[in-house]
């Protein structure tokens, strides 16, 4: 029986992993143990953790569960790097005023182009976050999986959370995406349970039908692949698939 991360993945990513040898390289995985050990520490003191459920289209393992209000609060817990964590929030930078009024003391060009002049107050970039463009799916159905399994169980569920800590919050990088905060915590909206069970037994199909005729022709989608960026970049079985192998050869690989 697959589990929640398994299903929210991209059928042909899963499949692959079930079916190939592939190599993953010890260092990329140091964020990853680093993260789990952070998690671990985390959960230690709050409500009832690492809380398995399962039916009989998938498994779950939701991180705490901590009583409140007649019930209880769902959280999970990330650790992720800012370009995940801005992706979620959606966030999208704007050129405004510098709010202090500082001008250029010299003209010149920024880096896209545009010109400004000497005592031309200056542009700063002001990050806003934009529902249109969060990316907030992948952890909407997560927890809300779990929700649906916990209540099952009897857990009257009264909210759901995910806490974010950001791998590489406080550095030059995370800061040019707008991302300030090193860890956080952030409502996930409670979603209609058809809308959840129609998903996941779709996905769970799709990956035992993949498996029964040993081939999968689904590659991952925009939402899915994080539009191309997991392929080139956090993909373990990408040389293994279609599309992952044009996106990180650029098109020079194997076909």
């Amino acid at each position: 029986v697959p589990s929640t991360t398994q299903l929210l993945n991209g059928t042909m990513m899963e499949f692959l992993r079930l079916t190939k040898d592939y190599y993953i390289a010890p260092e990329s995985r140091a964020f990853a143990v680093l993260g789990t050990v952070h998690h671990e520490r985390l959960s230690e003191d709050d409500g009832i953790t690492e809380q398995t459920f399962a039916d009989a289209r998938n498994t779950g393992t939701c991180d705490v569960l901590e009583p409140e209000d007649g019930g209880y609060a769902l959280i999970d817990y990330k650790t992720w790097g800012s370009y995940r964590v801005a992706r979620f929030l959606g966030l999208v930078a704007e050129l405004v005023d510098d709010p202090n009024g500082e001008t250029y003391k010299r003209a010149g060009t920024r880096g896209d182009g545009s010109k400004y002049y000497a005592g031309q107050v200056k542009q700063v970039k002001l990050w806003r976050p934009n529902p249109l463009v969060a990316d907030t799916q992948e952890v909407g159905l997560q927890l809300n999986d779990y929700r649906l399994k916990a209540e099952k169980y009897g857990f009257h569920i009264v909210r759901l959370q995910v806490q974010i800590t950001v791998r590489d919050g406080g550095l030059q990088a995370a800061r040019d995406r707008g991302i300030t905060f090193k860890m956080k915590l952030f409502p996930v909206e409670v979603l209609p349970d058809a809308e959840v069970t129609g998903y996941f037994t779709k996905k769970a199909a799709h990956l035992s039908m993949a498996l029964a005729r040993g081939k999968c022709e689904a590659v991952c989608t925009q939402e899915e692949n994080w539009d191309g960026v997991r392929c080139k970049e956090y993909c373990d079985v990408a040389e293994f698939c279609p599309l992952g192998l044009e996106l990180k050869t650029g098109g020079q690989g194997d076909s």
